[in-house]
Parts: C-alpha cells; sequence; structure tokens
C-alpha cells in the first residue's frame, strides 16, 4: 500500500496521484488570509498507482526465441520455417508465461495466423495457431484480450 497527497491549489494545479472516493481517508483545508491561495490535502491509501501497460516490450533475446518456437513448430505443418515471417509479437503482463505472434507467409498461398505461445523451463513453445479462436482453450480470458487475439471464444 503506498499513501498518496493530493494538493489542489487555488490556480487549479492538481498533484499528481490517483485517488477513488472508495480510497479516500481523511481530508483537511488550509486558507492562506489575503486571499492568496486554498490549498486543500487529502491523505489516501492506494493499492495501484498507475495502470500497466497492455502489453510488454519483449527483449531481443525474447523476440528471437518465439521466432524460433514458431518456426519449429509442427503446427506450421507443410510450410517450411523459411516460408513464414514472425511479427507482433507481445508478451503478457498478466502472466509473463504466455505471449502471442502474428505469423505471415511470404507468399500468398496462405493465410496470416495468430500464434498463442506459453514459456516453461524448456522455453517457449507453440501452444495454439490460427485465424480464429486461437488461445480459446488454453488462455484465461483476460490473458487472451489482453494479446489482442482475434474472434470471441465459443461458449
Amino acid at each position: 500500500m503506498k499513501r498518496t497527497l493530493l494538493s489542489i491549489a487555488a490556480a487549479g494545479l492538481i498533484g499528481v496521484g490517483m485517488v477513488s472516493g472508495a480510497d479516500a481517508g481523511s481530508a483537511s483545508t488550509a486558507t492562506v488570509s489575503g486571499g492568496r491561495a486554498v490549498v486543500h490535502v487529502t491523505d489516501a491509501t492506494t493499492s495501484r498507482v498507475t495502470a500497466k501497460p497492455r502489453t510488454s516490450a519483449p527483449s531481443a533475446a525474447t523476440k528471437a526465441a518465439i521466432t524460433r518456437a514458431v518456426e519449429r513448430s509442427p503446427l506450421l505443418g507443410e510450410v517450411p520455417p523459411t516460408g513464414v515471417v514472425v511479427t507482433a509479437i507481445r508478451v503478457s503482463t498478466r502472466d509473463a508465461r504466455w505471449a502471442s505472434a502474428l505469423v505471415a507467409p511470404k507468399s500468398s498461398d496462405v493465410d496470416p495466423a495468430q500464434v498463442v505461445l506459453r514459456h516453461t523451463s524448456k522455453g517457449w513453445s507453440v501452444r495454439d495457431l490460427g485465424t480464429d479462436q486461437v488461445g480459446c482453450q488454453v488462455l484465461k480470458a483476460k490473458v487472451r484480450t489482453e494479446l489482442g487475439l482475434w474472434g470471441r471464444c465459443a461458449v
């Protein structure tokens, strides 16, 4: 838990901090004589100060490992590893064991697809690959949404 002070001056400037009404603790007001300024201070307890980014930016090593995992996956079927390009790699901030990527053909013979990968002690491996409902059987809904996977999962 972090203690955050939120200050409001007469000029309308607001100190940085995120406070909800439910989090508000005690409040006090001080008025400076001569009408110069009124300062309101709220002492609030917050559990989150900033929002997390949608997904984390993977390192070059992570991108290379994910690319290798996709290129070596049996889920590519008859498409040779040299026939695809792996892009848009994302790692979940909700559960860093999960990532997604786009795999696109170098030729127009195959449709682009999304890939879901899982990281274990052995490295990254492809868990699902396709064009619709990718990850529905292996990911929690919030992680799937965060990774921006296409289509709704059938209930």
